[in-house]
C-alpha cells in the first residue's frame, strides 16, 4: 500500500457533514401488492464528493396516488441507506428521498401484474392469405 505511512502517522481525513446523495430505486415497474418487490438505496456524500462514513439518516417519503403518505427514516452504514418494501395497490408511487437540505424524488409505475411473454415471429404471408 502505497500510503501507509499516512496511517502509521495516525493522519486521518474524517469526510464533512452530509451534503448531497446519489437515490436509486429499483424497478420502476412492479406489479400492484407484491411483497419486498422496491429498493431505495441511497449513497451519502459530502461536499466533496467524499463517501459520509459516520452514521446519518436518510428519510424516504412515500406518497401512493390514493391514500395517506407514509415516512421512514433509514440510518446509513457505511454511507449507504437502503430499504426494501411492498408495492401498493396504485398506479404509482413517488417516492422522495431527502439528506439534509438535499431531495430527490423517483417515480415507480404499478401494473396490474408481470408483463406477459407474449412473442411475434413475422413470417411471410402465403399465396392464399394475400388472395382477395
Amino acid at each position: 500500500m502505497r500510503f501507509k505511512w499516512l496511517r502509521e502517522c495516525g493522519f486521518s481525513s474524517p469526510a464533512a457533514s452530509p451534503a448531497r446523495f446519489s437515490f436509486l430505486v429499483h424497478p420502476s415497474r412492479v406489479p400492484v401488492n407484491t411483497a419486498n418487490a422496491i429498493n431505495a438505496t441511497a449513497l451519502v456524500f459530502d461536499r466533496f464528493e467524499n463517501t459520509v462514513l459516520e452514521p446519518s439518516s436518510v428519510a424516504f417519503r412515500f406518497s401512493p396516488g390514493v391514500g395517506e403518505p407514509f415516512n421512514r427514516r433509514v440510518p446509513t452504514e457505511l454511507g449507504i441507506a437502503w430499504l426494501q418494501m411492498g408495492s401498493t395497490s396504485d398506479r404509482s408511487l413517488r417516492v422522495l428521498a431527502s439528506v439534509g437540505e438535499s431531495a430527490e424524488t423517483r417515480v415507480i409505475q404499478q401494473v396490474a401484474s408481470e408483463a406477459c411473454a407474449f412473442a411475434c415471429k413475422p413470417r411471410p404471408a402465403s399465396k392464399r392469405e394475400t388472395a382477395n
